[in-house]
């Protein structure tokens, strides 16, 4: 499917730029040979910048994070000696460098600096490793900046590597003019703190919304790696998915009107059931432990009291919640087909606008934030899905009635980290107490199931599914729980795990990233002192 384009009736959906990218790439001589299936893929995962004449793309003793492939323009690399700079190679389109840093952790060994004006393709590291297996890239990896001192000229005279060098400091020493702190840029900033302020209430409608545009990119991704275009693959993809709630919804929705209406008119039989079973838990938690009978509870009719019997709020309450309800179900899928369909694009925008120095860190943060986010997400649903099946079969084995509703509880409560268990088993307790003969045996077999899938969850499931995406420490963890239900509920509880730690590896990517800009400024200004 991959190696051969489009049919002639799909061309209007074909994306002009994948399809001159893959034959690109096919004839960089560090891509030679590789199928064209996996260069389609691999053609997915670059970015583009431009750069300018005298723009360092990196330099020597830098660590390597990214490949690099000129599309248009030239690429000098050169190496510093005792006797000055020395030219290892001059680069066209077509041919890549930075290739060390796919094989090893080895800091640059050249520096690179655009020579004239042209665009590059930047590819992170974990992009090539998920992709190619080892052996392969042990056999199309060529190290250009390690051949021979042979084939090294030294620059004539120096004159154009000193212009070069002049203007990259020219073209930094604009930019930090330019970083000037201005009142127009403070009113700017200002605007757009008072305007996120004022549309807190989208937070999580952006939430949900990011939540699905990261369950549907793995599809998207492979109708970028066929050539379609990116807005015709999202709303295909939408359409398909409007189409099977569709049909769910006339299959299902019937029967699951009418069993809703039949337990709304159950509600006053099933309190006092319930009711009924309390007080038979209570009566046998007193007989079988006495010290505990001035614990419990007295009187009975619980939730006859604190449920049925609370006065009704204002009908305008029930409006707004439904309200609500419908204007999620109007956001989510609206902004996760934006966010679907431009994201790339802005990215795009974003890294022409970074500075030189800046855009291997931008790149690494962005990927590894983007995967982390991405396996979590993904890897949570998988997780939910599992636990919910093995829930639902175990409680189906302990003749549990609802075995079905309650796994599709415990996958749904499972999301919440430390509480969700607890939920799930609750509910699940609940109904073994409403159903004769069951009693506290029933209850402790309930308990026991849970504990077990608590058990198999954190060490065979969790670590499957989510992989290495979380890498908290278990204080930071319950802390950055902690934090989260107090700022904003269960949704804080949702997202504290991986909030923590995309703010755990951004600060680690940063601090790195300095680090590097202070040896760098070293090596420049050997009497400098930095802090």
């Amino acid at each position: 499917m991959f190696d051969q384009p489009l049919p002639r009736w799909l061309a209007w959906a074909a994306d002009p730029d994948q399809l001159r990218r893959t034959p690109f790439l096919a004839g960089s001589p560090l891509f030679t040979g590789l199928p064209r299936r996996l260069l389609a893929r691999l053609g997915t995962r670059f970015f583009e910048k431009v750069y300018h004449p005298g723009e360092v793309v990196f330099e020597e003793g830098d660590p390597g994070r990214a490949l690099f492939v000129v599309v248009e323009g030239t690429v000098e690399i050169t190496r510093a000696t005792a006797h000055g700079p020395y030219a290892l190679n001059t680069l066209g389109p077509g041919d890549a460098f930075g290739e060390l840093a796919l094989i090893d952790d080895f800091p640059r060994s050249a520096t690179a600096r655009v020579a004239t004006q042209g665009r590059l393709l930047i590819l992170y590291k974990s992009d090539f490793d998920a992709l190619i297996e080892e052996r392969l890239r042990r056999a199309h990896v060529r190290q250009l900046p390690d051949r021979p001192r042979g084939d090294a000229q030294p620059v004539s005279t120096a004159r154009h590597l000193r212009a070069a060098q002049a203007g990259g400091r020219d073209r930094a020493g604009l930019g930090a003019g330019g970083a000037a702190v201005k009142p127009g840029r403070l009113l700017v900033w200002g605007g757009l703190a008072v305007l996120a302020w004022l549309a807190r209430g989208l937070v999580l409608p952006l939430f949900l919304a990011a939540a699905l545009a990261y369950l549907l990119s793995p599809a998207v991704a492979w109708a970028d790696a066929l050539a379609i275009r990116r807005s015709v693959a999202v709303g295909a993809l939408f359409g398909v998915i409007i189409a099977v709630l569709v049909a769910v919804g006339f299959l299902l929705g019937p029967g699951m009107l009418a069993e809703g209406a039949a337990l709304m008119d159950r509600v006053p039989a099933l309190a006092r059931q319930i009711d009924a079973g309390l007080d038979a838990v209570v009566r046998e938690l007193a007989e079988s432990a006495p010290g505990l009978r001035r614990l419990l509870p007295e009187g009975g009719d619980w939730v006859q009291r604190f449920v049925l019997n609370r006065s009704p709020g204002e009908p305008g309450d029930l409006f707004e919640h439904v309200g609500h309800f419908f204007l999620l179900a109007i956001l989510v899928p609206f902004f996760a087909f934006f966010l679907l369909r431009d994201v790339p694009r802005l990215i795009t925008v974003i890294m022409d606008r970074l500075p030189p120095q800046h855009v291997e860190t931008s790149v690494a943060v962005w990927r590894e934030l983007n995967g982390i986010v991405g396996r979590y997400i993904r890897g949570l649903v998988l997780d939910s899905l599992v636990v919910g099946g093995l829930a639902a079969l175990g409680l189906w084995a302990a003749r549990v009635p609802y075995p079905l509703l309650l796994g599709a509880f415990a996958g749904l409560a499972n999301v919440v980290p430390f509480v969700g268990p607890l939920l799930s088993a609750a509910a699940a307790g609940l109904v073994v107490v409403l159903t004769p003969g069951q009693g506290l045996a029933g209850v402790g077999r309930v308990v026991l199931l849970f504990l077990v899938l608590k058990v198999l969850d954190d060490t065979i499931i969790q670590p499957f599914a989510i992989g290495r995406s979380v890498h908290l420490h278990p204080a930071l963890l319950l802390g950055s729980v902690v934090v989260g239900n107090q700022a904003l509920g269960v949704l804080g509880m949702i997202i504290a795990v991986p909030v923590a730690t995309v703010l755990q590896e951004t600060a680690r990517l940063l601090l790195e990233h300095r680090r590097v800009l202070a040896r760098r400024d070293l090596r420049r200004h050997p009497g400098r002192l930095v802090v």
